[in-house]
């Protein structure tokens, strides 16, 4: 099943539920209704290691715990709501196996405590919830060769809230179309900065909009004391550390240290000189083949410009 914006899976549950480090429910919301704004996750060096290391992880599994994974990568839908879907690395005996990999171990507790993050504790009891099993065993390797495995017990209760939020996420959002609540994600800019507007169209603000504008204006204003207090600040302390290039207090030390000189090119200026030099050689077509190459329309963007205006005396 290729198609993800047909079904819900275990990677869009931690989003759902407001619980992922790198998704809302804004990005789930627009890959299921292919809305314009979606911006397809792009492949990460990490994400492309794990892939590649799953198998070695589940191998490591076998040998360690002596259980053989007898599938893997198996599809199963829940018995009622045929759009949530899991899609499982492994099953051993009557649970199921997880494989992660993870480039830092801060949120696995310790060897003598080891836990699983919040976000892919979610995964687990979906999966848990679609398949039935009593516990699913989750098989991480960390830097420095730290391999552990820990168990998640399937929980009923926690399952069952799971899915209700998913079947409300797909019923009230997706089938809809109608977009989540409002946050603070980059998937809600790009889907309001391709609204539509009209320049004769002038909106009397009510009570709801009269508000989030005060408190916009509160926090710009508390925001830009901020900065200006961090600036001064920091120059304060420069000039107290004055020559010396490090700095160390009570718990803290600071860097200030003049960085090695480098080139940078400035490319523009460098590409209307080059686009001259092959014109006067006869090349103007060449060139302008190569700006063509290169050149991309970019989409108008819809500016949010919040001025204050003096109360009349």
């Amino acid at each position: 099943m290729n198609d993800r914006s047909s079904y819900i899976g275990g990677s869009d549950v931690a989003a759902i539920l407001g619980i992922s480090p790198w998704r809302t429910a804004w990005d789930v919301w627009a890959e299921k209704t292919m809305d314009p704004s979606w911006a397809p996750q792009t492949e990460t060096p990490q994400m492309r290691w794990g892939t590649l290391l799953e198998p070695i992880v589940l191998g490591e599994y076998e040998r360690e715990t002596g259980r053989a994974i007898a599938g893997t990568q198996t599809e199963w839908h829940h018995n009622q709501y045929r759009y949530l879907v899991a899609h499982v690395d492994g099953h051993a005996e009557q649970g199921i196996v997880e494989a992660k990999t993870a480039s830092s171990a801060r949120e696995w507790g310790t060897v003598d405590e080891p836990k699983v993050p919040e976000h892919y504790q979610g995964q687990c009891f979906f999966y848990l919830a679609l398949t039935g099993a009593p516990w699913c065993d989750v098989a991480v390797l960390l830097p420095r060769g730290d391999f552990r495995v820990i168990r998640i017990e399937a929980d009923e209760k926690v399952q069952r809230g799971i899915i209700a939020a998913c079947v409300a996420f797909w019923t009230d959002y997706v089938l809809t179309k109608r977009p989540p609540p409002m946050d603070a994600s980059p998937a809600a800019s790009r889907w309001l900065a391709r609204m539509p507007d009209d320049d004769e169209d002038v909106l009397e603000a009510g009570a709801e909009l009269e508000e989030i504008i005060g408190t916009l204006s509160s926090v710009r204003e508390a925001l830009g004391k901020l900065e200006s207090s961090k600036d001064l600040l920091e120059n304060q302390a420069k000039a107290l550390i004055g020559e010396h290039q490090k700095a160390v207090g009570r718990g803290w030390h600071v860097v200030y240290r003049r960085n090695k000189a480098f080139p940078q090119t400035k490319w523009k200026e460098a590409a209307a000189e080059m686009r001259i030099a092959m014109q006067l050689a006869g090349l103007a077509d060449e060139a302008d083949r190569a700006i063509g190459q290169h050149t991309e329309m970019v989409e108008n963007r819809r500016p949010f410009i919040l001025k204050k205006e003096e109360a009349e005396a």
